[in-house]
């Protein structure tokens, strides 16, 4: 509370009842209105291990738009003090939905008029119970912190050691290493309860298919995106998971949802409008001036002799890339491949790097108004593979990838390739191999979903490939390599042929002009750069890209 920087006088009376709210619900059983997550432990009674503090946490929470939401509190167990070694790996973390999963299933939802939903699920840990390979885990709660406990609760008064309690942790308590996994366990088993069927291809995806409609639902930790074919079959959802959860669940099924630092507009039929309004101002911080494309034709020279920056200068640059990183990869696929170059910097960044970094941020500036339109028009899978030849200082090609479901891009990504190869051929194999498993998945993903699973919708298949490189279309054709290729370049010809062959792929030939993964490649002119991000689905009501 003293570390936190509180905006006004109000905001006071908020945080301290946020607090109490927090610690009722962990030091109360059930029947008191609580969780029963912590159960203080007399100080005449040994326990068998050294116990965790408890610290608690208090942050201002806000809208994807910038608008203030919430004070939001939590009492956390220092997890940092617990020896990862004595767990399995996969026990550490909680798994997440594919994000081109979701939104797949977002554009599919669109195309077809099913009602989109929004849930987070309140102190959502504190439903499952807490497990630890070395037995029972034990907190202890520093002087203020206990001094608040007994206020709430005077009956704890006789727990108390030293001006501290210590609590047995009976719930997954937040902060714990294996907490969120645990209450992913949870969360699975629920679903499984209520007839949900996981998906094959991504654990963090289930569907329900009924007499009343069809549900299927993605999970990011606590917070659950999904779509429903009939309002019959979500609100009688939406009542089960009320009864399953005692704190309740925060529902949003309107036309404007937020999740994940975005805001989902689907007020507009059949158009599925992604902005991030409130990041993209915080990347922002500090900018002045516009640029009119992210980056010059420079952008891949690197000047040897530029000064590097300072210890704090170079972990500003690093904070800035890393900002740029998340926003690049939720929806401003334009910034992809200036992103992609600096992010390669910043372990050594110089003062060229950060003249490049303005550079982008001046360009975000002058259309920090852009949204990501998806408009459905199929149900196709496509994907957009292009490559830049040796590119890079060492030659090196860049990859640029766009992967769209009824042309609406779910998915892109730009990176640097991980091997040399001697042609421009070359190149646009190793670009396509680089990352075709990712349609790949998604093709099978859905395959596994109830979108194809009805008698009366088509299978999504095969998944169309565009190239421009007609060099590399013809070998595929034929079926063979190039002489002199090496295994490695062999063996990535010949697996995306097998695919061709099995009739899994279809190539489609797009000039260079037209294939949108060009702009992922290379530093384009503006006049070319705009046509890409139209392309690519980025609109704005306010400045326009192609002006």
């Amino acid at each position: 509370f003293r570390s936190l920087h509180v905006h006004r006088t109000e905001d006071r009376a908020a945080i301290t009842s946020s607090l109490e709210d927090e610690i009722i619900a962990l030091i109360e059983t059930p029947e008191n209105g609580g969780t029963g997550s912590l159960i203080p432990v007399h100080p005449n009674q040994d326990i068998p291990r050294k116990p965790f503090q408890l610290q608690a946490l208090v942050k201002y929470k806000y809208l994807p738009s910038g608008q203030f939401e919430e004070v939001k509190s939590r009492i956390c167990l220092n997890g940092s003090a617990q020896d990862s070694e004595k767990f399995q790996t996969w026990e550490l973390k909680s798994p997440t939905a594919a994000t081109y999963a979701w939104l797949a299933i977002a554009v599919l939802g669109v195309k077809r008029g099913w009602k989109p939903f929004v849930i987070d699920i309140r102190r959502a840990y504190l439903n499952a119970d807490m497990q630890d390979p070395e037995g029972d885990v034990y907190s202890i709660s520093n002087p203020s912190l206990t001094k608040e406990m007994v206020r709430l609760n005077p009956e704890l008064a006789k727990f108390i050691q030293n001006n501290r309690i210590v609590w047995r942790v009976a719930r997954a308590v937040y902060g714990a290493k294996q907490s969120a996994r645990l209450f992913y366990n949870f969360l699975r088993k629920a679903l499984e309860g209520l007839g949900f069927r996981q998906n094959a291809y991504d654990e963090c995806v289930f569907y329900q298919k009924s007499d009343r409609g069809v549900i299927i639902v993605t999970i990011h930790v606590d917070d659950l995106f999904g779509v429903a074919s009939s309002t019959k079959a979500s609100e009688e959802f939406f009542s089960k998971l009320n009864k399953i959860f005692p704190d309740g669940i925060k529902l949003n099924d309107g036309n404007k949802l937020n999740y994940l630092g975005r805001e989902l507009d689907f007020s507009t039929s059949g158009t599925l409008t992604v902005s991030m309004p409130k990041h993209t101002e915080d990347c922002l911080q500090g900018v002045k001036g516009v640029a009119r494309t992210p980056a010059d034709e420079n952008l891949f020279k690197v000047d040897p002799n530029s000064e590097l920056l300072s210890a704090s200068e170079k972990e500003e640059f690093h904070t800035h890339v890393a900002k740029l990183l998340y926003l690049t990869i939720a929806m401003r696929y334009d910034l992809g491949v200036s992103v992609s170059f600096l992010t390669s910097r910043v372990q050594n960044p110089t003062k060229e790097d950060w003249s490049k970094l303005m550079r982008v941020k001046k360009y975000l500036n002058r259309t920090k108004n852009l949204k990501q339109q998806l408009q459905p028009s199929s149900e196709q899978v496509s994907v957009s593979v292009d490559a830049s030849h040796q590119i890079w200082g060492d030659m090196r090609g860049q990859t640029g990838i766009a992967i769209r479901v009824g042309g609406a891009v779910v998915y892109a990504r730009s990176m640097r390739q991980k091997i040399n190869s001697v042609s421009s051929t070359e190149t646009e194999i190793v670009a396509v191999s680089q990352k075709f498993s990712k349609p790949l998945w998604l093709m099978q993903f859905l395959e596994d979903l109830p979108f194809c699973a009805d008698a009366e919708y088509a299978a999504p298949g095969p998944i169309v490939l565009e190239q421009d490189n007609q060099s590399t279309m013809k070998l595929w054709e034929l079926g063979t390599a190039q002489k002199g290729n090496s295994r490695h370049i062999q063996a990535r010809h010949f697996w995306i042929a097998d695919l061709i062959k099995k009739g899994m792929i279809v190539v489609a030939y797009v000039s260079t002009d037209d294939i949108v993964a060009d702009v992922f490649t290379k530093p384009l002119s503006h006049a070319v750069f705009s046509k890409h991000v139209v392309r690519l689905g980025l609109i704005s009501g306010k400045v326009q890209v192609m002006e």
